[in-house]
């Protein structure tokens, strides 16, 4: 029934761009894909690429591990801020779904085809897990209808790895200090 909903709203969106051209959210330009326009893209586009070291005492079995010492690196397309931060939350908390599409394709244009190669090095690609009731609630994964498209085809693939080990209340109106408190541990 979910994909079913979502497949519709997805139609339903597809329908009004025919009627009414799609338009950059941040200045109501014209645009043929993705969310912002080419200008507005380059004001959020992050594409960093943080670099994780293992710790010597974890890499001699002297202490537990921490993400840093098992992740190879983490990869931020945009700035979580603006029309961004928006849609993830009419995503993530209105469960508006028909965002979904618009922002994968947000993130095939933050990731051009250098990215892409840079990609198929790993044997595997993780993301910070959903929460199991909000899923069941949405009725979808946010990464992975987000992120899940983009490795259709290549030999990366894409698995939950991490494990939550309490509930944590949604992050979305916190301050920075606030979300650090709230997912202590």
């Amino acid at each position: 029934m979910h994909r079913l909903l979502r497949d519709f709203a997805y139609y339903g969106r597809v329908a009004k761009e025919l009627i009414f051209p799609r338009r950059c959210a941040v200045c109501a330009t014209n645009i043929d894909n993705g969310y912002v326009c080419e200008q507005c893209r380059r004001e959020y586009l992050l594409q960093r690429q943080l670099p994780c070291c293992p710790r010597e005492e974890y890499l001699a079995g002297q202490a537990a591990p921490l993400p840093t010492d098992v992740l190879y690196s983490a990869l931020l397309l945009y700035k979580y801020e603006g029309v961004f931060k928006d849609a993830l939350h009419k995503i993530k908390f209105e469960g508006e779904a028909g965002w979904l599409p618009l922002l994968r394709e947000e993130a095939e244009l933050a990731l051009p085809a250098a990215k892409m190669r840079w990609l198929q090095q790993f044997d595997l690609i993780t993301c910070v897990p959903t929460a199991p009731e909000r899923r069941r609630q949405r009725g979808f994964d946010v990464p992975q209808g987000l992120f899940a498209g983009l490795l259709e085809g290549r030999s990366v693939g894409m698995e939950v790895l991490l494990e939550r080990v309490r509930h944590t209340e949604p992050l979305y109106e916190l301050k920075p200090e606030e979300r650090k408190q709230e997912l202590a541990g």
